[in-house]
């Protein structure tokens, strides 16, 4: 093994993971790959698989009703699912399979020749590479996952999650990397300078918090090393510069044109509201009393001070920790310089997570000087014995998740009863003719993917219709079922969890509409209970992700649902059992007929469409 390349053993290692997590589900899961693919998405990834179905198709405007055309087309993160659109393309479902393990090798590549510039030492390197891969996986098994920061470095640090972080991470620690490698070798390499422009416009149109970063981060280098002579270098090296500001405006075009002509309604169901300057106030104080010099402030001035130690006394790999520090102070004047310069704004927690994230890495690399006199052979020693370990450890570890999946009665039976149901749709009828009706979001990914021609009801993520077609099929959906005026109540009523106000069901239509805080309410609206007043007075206004309908849209959407009557009988209808807003005995069970229910699902077809 000591003989092999270093990509090769990063590619072996990749291979071994990727195989390992796939041959475990389909050994606990008899699935379709479609089914297998939307269940085993990390999270709420598998909601940007019908995204990057639209980009592939190069549509971005599907209704998936033969009565609504001519819509707006869809905002895209068009940097972050760019690959798995064209891969998905040629490959069709098998391609996100293929693109994990192209993703992970990518991350373990990253991280190792970043680590060697400390290490000099390829099996070190990648030993610790993948330990950093694997660290959400020991922060979850030993139970710290509790404590805030370390489940923020473990969600945010790396995984499969489509297209954050799995894509748009990769972005942002390529820039790391390749910043550390112009400050050792020609800064103004035309080459460096292709990068930095291509992976700064693959930001902006992933993750634009990552972009706003790297910007301040490249001028903190830029100044870290050139000093007063910043104008003159500048000036010298003009040509690369300008090539490299070419090839951000070519690749970032598309992205600024979706961004111009995309549906408004539907950037803000994705939360997306104006700020004045009376907000920027409001964030600006919030962000510096609770948050910088609440957490961080000392913490960072101790670190600017062992910097200059470092810089100091291990000249030998100063700039990878250079980098570093500048990528953690600008991730801390990311937000403010943001909320300064915009006018519009979304989630800004996720800037907090940055830092928190940028402060683990620079941590993390911090540690590795412990390591930089450790003798070659036990270097090497480490790798022999840590690598076999850490590949037991994730396939031990994979094992047992999917064991307890296939043991939990839940889980078990939702995926073997959603792939009965479209065995079922696959056999009574064609689906690109068809029209289905369901409340379930996996489901309705599933029809995208298929390619339905009408769906009754669409989550309001993969769809550009304005917001009343999304109500009129709303109301639809519940008259074809029959339900009456107090189940549509209960499904769009305000609901309090622990920690923040959320109808699940409700969002799964209208996401982040009606997202309420000290900041910001619906149209600057005050009309709420007395309990939803006091809640929304107290809550942070970083807090993006509740969300309240206030009492006024509350009584116009019931006063819509008495009044409105047109109805689109579908020819397949699939409920889920734990859907309460729902009163199965009041389901309409003469034109349609029962052709499959379990204990989760309920399966019916259209009488005139097909026999049952």
């Amino acid at each position: 093994m000591l003989k092999l390349s270093k990509n090769t053993i990063l590619i072996l290692f990749s291979f071994l993971i990727i195989l390992t997590k796939w041959i475990i589900s389909y050994y606990f899961f008899k699935e379709s790959l479609e089914t297998k693919i939307i269940f085993e998405s990390i999270t709420d990834g598998k909601y940007y698989y019908t995204l990057i179905k639209f980009l592939s198709d190069l549509n971005l405007s599907y209704s998936f009703d033969p009565n609504v055309e001519n819509l707006r087309i869809i905002q895209l993160p068009l940097g972050g699912i760019i690959w798995h659109a064209i891969f998905f393309k040629i490959l069709g479902l098998k391609s996100f399979i293929i693109l994990e393990f192209i993703c992970l090798f990518v991350f373990l590549y990253i991280f190792t020749n970043l680590l060697n510039f400390i290490f000099n030492n390829n099996l070190l390197s990648i030993a610790v590479s993948i330990i950093i891969f694997l660290s959400p996986l020991l922060i979850k098994s030993l139970n710290f996952y509790d404590v805030q920061p370390l489940k923020i470095f473990a969600d945010n640090i790396y995984n499969f999650r489509v297209p954050r972080p799995m894509v748009s991470n990769l972005y942002f620690f390529s820039f790391f990397l390749i910043l550390v490698k112009m400050l050792n070798k020609n800064f103004f390499s035309y080459k460096y300078l292709i990068f930095i422009g291509s992976i700064a416009a693959l930001s902006l149109s992933s993750f634009y918090y990552h972009f706003v970063i790297e910007v301040l981060t490249f001028i903190t280098i830029l100044f870290f090393k050139f000093k007063s002579k910043v104008y003159l270098e500048i000036k010298k090296n003009i040509k690369p510069i300008l090539l490299s500001l070419s090839i951000f405006l070519i690749i970032v075009t598309p992205f600024l044109i979706n961004l111009h002509f995309h549906e408004t309604e539907y950037t803000k169901r994705v939360c997306t509201f104006e700020i004045g300057l009376d907000e920027k106030k409001i964030l600006l104080k919030h962000i510096f009393s609770k948050i910088i010099f609440d957490k961080f402030i000392f913490l960072i001035l101790i670190l600017g001070i062992s910097q200059i130690f470092i810089n100091q006394y291990f000249k030998k790999f100063n700039n990878v920790l250079n980098v570093s520090f500048s990528v953690l102070i600008s991730s801390i004047i990311a937000p403010i310089i943001f909320i300064i310069l915009t006018n519009k704004t979304c989630v800004l927690y996720h800037f907090i997570n940055l830092i928190i994230l940028t402060l683990s890495i620079h941590l993390l690399l911090l540690s590795t000087i412990l390591f930089k006199n450790i003798n070659k052979k036990f270097k090497d020693l480490f790798f022999i014995l840590i690598t076999p370990i850490l590949f037991s450890y994730y396939l031990m570890y994979d094992f047992n998740k999917n064991k307890d999946y296939s043991l939990e009665k839940k889980m078990d039976i939702e995926r073997k009863e959603f792939q009965l149901v479209i065995s079922e749709i696959n056999k009574n009828f064609r689906i690109k003719e068809s029209s289905i009706l369901t409340f379930d979001t996996n489901l309705m990914i599933w029809s995208i993917l298929n390619e339905f021609k009408y769906i009754n009801l669409l989550n309001g993520l993969f769809t550009s219709k304005k917001d009343y077609m999304l109500e009129n099929d709303l109301i639809s959906s519940f008259k074809v079922l029959n339900q009456d005026e107090k189940n549509f109540y209960e499904f769009i009523r305000n609901k309090k969890e622990n920690w923040r106000y959320m109808n699940h069901d409700f969002a799964k239509i209208f996401f982040y509409k009606y997202q309420a805080n000290s900041l910001i309410t619906y149209n600057d609206s005050k009309k709420f209970t007395s309990e939803e007043s006091l809640d929304i007075k107290n809550s942070s206004p970083l807090l993006h992700q509740q969300s309240i309908l206030p009492l006024d849209e509350l009584n116009r959407l019931l006063k819509r649902y008495q009044n409105y009557n047109l109805l689109n009988n579908p020819d397949i209808i699939v409920l889920d059992k734990d859907d309460k807003f729902l009163d199965f005995k009041k389901v309409d069970y003469i034109n349609h007929c029962v052709k499959f229910n379990g204990e989760k699902f309920i399966l019916l077809f259209n009488v005139l469409k097909t026999n049952c």
